[in-house]
């Protein structure tokens, strides 16, 4: 069974076209977490558009806490390490060391090869960074097709037309539906090619 391969240093540079500001798409393993690094993602999970689509069900209504924080970055180091699921991050500026933008990830070590289906992807932004998203899935995608990646896909809630569009500037296409967490969601698909 083959495994994806990523570099050991991820550092790929962004651009948001819409705002004209650099980011920087990196490993999450790689990021020291802070206090600070903590309390950013407190806030990215609080705006209300990523708390509303996910975790105003799952945490009751409740804020999202440091804990769950903490408890993100000790599952992307473990994704990381175990080679299980990929987390990347996107910073604010250059050199990767900027504020917290955003979250994604690749959700399973499943390259699409021998029948498999490839992996899911998902994604956070802050409302702030407005546009960094499309960029960042293109640059996963090539990351994704690069460390042996067949196909990748997504799942999209009823009314999340942001996400969708970032999934169609992407060039994902929307296939069908699929059950998700009680919800009926869009299943969008990409195919990478041979990996």
């Amino acid at each position: 069974m083959s495994v994806p391969v990523f570099p050991a240093t991820i550092e790929v540079p962004l651009h948001n076209p819409r705002s004209d500001r650099p980011y920087t798409l990196g490993r999450a393993d790689a990021l020291e977490v802070t206090p600070a690094r903590l309390t950013e993602m407190v806030a990215a999970s609080n705006e209300p558009a990523v708390y509303g689509w996910l975790w105003r069900e799952r945490l009751e209504g409740q804020p999202y806490p440091t804990s769950k924080a903490e408890e993100f970055f000790g599952w992307a180091r473990a994704g990381w390490r175990d080679g299980t699921h990929f987390v990347f991050l996107i910073l604010a500026g250059e050199g990767g060391d900027g504020p917290l933008a955003g979250a994604l990830d690749i959700k399973s070590a499943d390259l699409g090869h021998d029948g498999g289906e490839g992996a899911e992807i998902g994604y956070l932004l802050r409302a702030e960074h407005s546009g960094a998203m499309t960029p960042a899935v293109l640059a996963l995608q090539t990351l994704a097709q690069d460390a042996g990646y067949r196909s990748l896909w997504a799942r999209v809630r009823p009314g999340n037309e942001r996400s969708r569009r970032v999934l169609e500037r992407a060039g994902f296409r929307e296939v069908g539906e699929m059950d998700s967490e009680g919800h009926r969601c869009t299943r969008h698909e990409l195919s990478l090619g041979p990996g």
